[in-house]
């Protein structure tokens, strides 16, 4: 940090709020950066935003991932959608199944009656 700003003539502040801003964080993560009165005390303070950072995204998606998210809706994978286990259709469970009186649904040959373990069509 300090090499770039002795490159030009740039006050601490501006390098800190420079790198305070190219931190790809929600601000609300980051406003324990801001207030520091040298680089010695934001050193620090970055240190300890890092170590914070690390234990509480464990497991989250980036800053970048929830923005993306959002702009094109639904999450990375998208949202699974309900199928019913005696038929197949989605958009229904089974237990509100219109075709449960036929009995279970044979995904080999489309046919109600059979489960495709038992299927007579099934070739070996």
């Amino acid at each position: 940090m300090k090499d770039i700003a002795s490159r030009g003539n740039v006050e601490e502040d501006a390098l800190i709020q420079y790198v305070i801003d190219g931190i790809d964080e929600l601000s609300i993560n980051k406003s324990m950066l801001y207030g520091a009165r040298n680089m010695t005390e934001f050193k620090y303070k970055l240190k300890d935003y890092q170590t914070i950072s690390a234990k509480s995204h464990f497991g989250e998606n980036s800053a970048k991932e929830k923005k993306a998210q959002a702009v094109h809706g639904g999450s990375k994978t998208g949202k699974k959608e309900i199928v019913c286990y005696n038929c197949g259709e989605k958009g229904h469970l089974s237990s509100g199944c219109n075709n449960k009186e036929k009995g279970r649904k044979c995904f080999k040959c489309n046919k109600f009656g059979h489960i495709s373990k038992n299927c007579p069509k099934a070739t070996n």
